[in-house]
């Protein structure tokens, strides 16, 4: 004896072409609306915490410059090997060798 073929026409979703459509365009939009590329949503979600870091940051190694100007421009121009080597050149003044290895730093002072 043959068992009989189950009717399964009852399930096709495409049966009601209608409805079908309407559940296709349902799903698609709630799909493009939720989609967020998780690049994107990190870097958004870091943006506000990495600027404050940023400026905290700055304030930091500006606060020194800004508030000590005077010494700090005193301390840049003994430092600075370009500006002593020009104001020597410009002068009639002959430079010692220790004094010249001093200023560009270099490891043989005397």
């Amino acid at each position: 004896m043959q068992p009989e073929p189950l009717d399964l026409s009852s399930l096709d979703p495409t049966r009601n072409q209608a409805r079908w459509e309407e559940t296709i365009r349902t799903v698609t939009e709630r799909a493009e609306a939720g989609y967020r590329s998780p690049l994107l949503s990190q870097l958004s979600a870091w943006a506000r915490p990495a600027l404050a870091l940023a400026v905290a940051a700055a304030l930091v190694a500006w606060a020194p410059a800004l508030l000590f100007r005077s010494t700090a421009a005193g301390i840049e121009r003994q430092a600075d090997p370009a500006r002593t080597l020009s104001e020597w050149a410009a002068s009639p003044h002959s430079t010692a060798t220790g004094e010249l290895l001093s200023s560009l730093g270099g490891a043989n002072e005397q």
